[in-house]
């Protein structure tokens, strides 16, 4: 049962003294959870909300319980008897698994603050796409559909998901064909259109700052890079001699700049991606089968196809598969959201986690050889917000809760 505290006239009540927040994929906010405080027997003063706990800055707050002052402060607000205020926590996980804060409410009452416990769970995932077109979700990672059993004029070669909360995703294949599903929206293709060389690989646009939302680059094995959807061209290695052919690309935090990578590690920056280090001219053990950023941008990973890992600049190593008989060779490579690990697929469906990326499972009992990629659901988390409490005016706060974070899903629309 809530508890009441009091002091001289008045006593300040929560609906309830905790909130269980439903689960939410990592790097995305979900919708608020509220709890009413309700003045009873006189007047209460609240003369602050603010976060504590171990995860304060993954549960930001509105609240009209506070009013907003100059430059974000809080200004002190009396509840008169049987008056109440709304206090609407989100849930924005920074990292995998159980969360926790609490909200701190204080007053002129005699149990000073007042305190909601707030938990939820953030989640991640992954799709795996095989050639024939078929996507198959694991973890948190809903399937909003495919192209198995569809008609393809070339096999699938990559898929991406989109960067601004993972409930959608693209398929390539590599004619430029371009499949989208969920709220991924489909932004045009080199489908029917004359190559120099077949796609390889897709990189969407993160989702903020100036570069639009759900725009992406496609890069051919001879490095010629089209851009779709307002995503910037930034220059490309076409008609460029090339000693081994391109086998993916990367997207910088800003979406003003991406990385190519060639089967023999060499590596190739445009716009503001920097250039960390490569593998071209050396001897390897095994091509290399794909890359990927870190959250920062500072740095990147390399993967060849016998597990090998190599990472560059601000990228932690946490292991590999390299040196380990592997019944299929991978195939490509996905970081979890926090940089802080990553998983490797094989061929024949196999997944590999490292670091913080966990296993959610994988299609190595499933008879299968045609895997070509895996996307992970969550956007990359570059740091853990501060903990963020935003004062409303009076009856915003439920309004704020109520119309946040709906999201409108895409027709799934096929282009060949």
């Amino acid at each position: 049962m809530p508890s009441a505290s009091a002091l001289g006239p008045g006593t300040l009540t929560p609906s309830s003294a905790s909130l269980a927040l439903p689960n939410q994929r990592v790097g995305t906010t979900g919708p608020a959870r509220t709890v009413q405080l309700t003045a009873t027997g006189g007047p209460v003063s609240i003369t602050s909300v603010s976060l504590a706990g171990a995860n304060p800055g993954e549960f930001p707050v509105q609240t009209d319980c506070v009013q907003p002052g100059p430059s974000g402060s809080q200004i002190t607000r009396v509840l008169a008897p049987g008056d109440t205020c709304t206090i609407a926590v989100h849930f924005a996980p920074a990292q995998r698994d159980g969360r926790g804060a609490e909200v701190d409410v204080a007053n002129d009452s005699a149990d000073n603050p007042v305190r909601i416990a707030v938990q939820a769970v953030g989640t991640v995932g992954y799709e795996l796409v095989e050639a024939d077109g078929s996507a198959r979700g694991f973890g948190d990672a809903r399937e909003f559909g495919d192209m198995d059993r569809q008609p393809l004029n070339a096999p699938i070669v990559d898929t991406a998901n989109t960067t601004v909360d993972g409930d959608g995703y693209w398929l390539l294949g590599g004619d430029g064909g371009i499949f989208s599903f969920g709220n991924a929206t489909f932004q045009g293709s080199t489908g029917g259109q004359p190559l120099n060389a077949p796609l390889i690989g897709m990189a969407p646009t993160p989702g903020h700052g100036a570069v639009p939302q759900n725009a992406y680059w496609l890069v051919a094995t001879d490095g010629g890079v089209f851009s779709f959807g307002g995503a910037p061209f930034w220059g490309s290695m076409g008609g460029q001699p090339l000693n081994a052919p391109i086998v993916g690309m990367a997207s910088t935090p800003s979406g003003n700049g991406y990385w190519l990578v060639a089967s023999d590690g060499g590596v190739f920056a445009f716009g503001d991606a920097s250039f960390h280090g490569s593998l071209g001219g050396l001897a390897l053990n095994a091509p290399i089968v794909g890359m990927a950023a870190t959250p920062t941008g500072h740095g990147y990973w390399l993967t060849a196809s016998d597990g090998g890992v190599f990472n560059f600049g601000d990228a932690g190593f946490f292991n590999s598969m390299g040196g380990t008989k592997l019944v299929a060779p991978i195939v490509d490579f996905a970081p979890s959201p926090t940089g802080q690990g990553y998983w490797l697929v094989g061929a024949d469906g196999g997944v590999f986690g490292f670091g913080d990326a966990p296993f959610r499972g994988g299609l190595g009992d499933a008879d299968v050889d045609d895997v070509v990629a895996i996307a992970a659901t969550a956007p990359p988390v570059a740091s853990i917000p501060p903990p963020s409490v935003t004062p409303t005016p009076v009856g915003k706060a439920t309004q704020m809760a109520t119309s946040h974070h709906k999201w409108q899903y895409a027709t799934p629309i096929r282009s060949k």
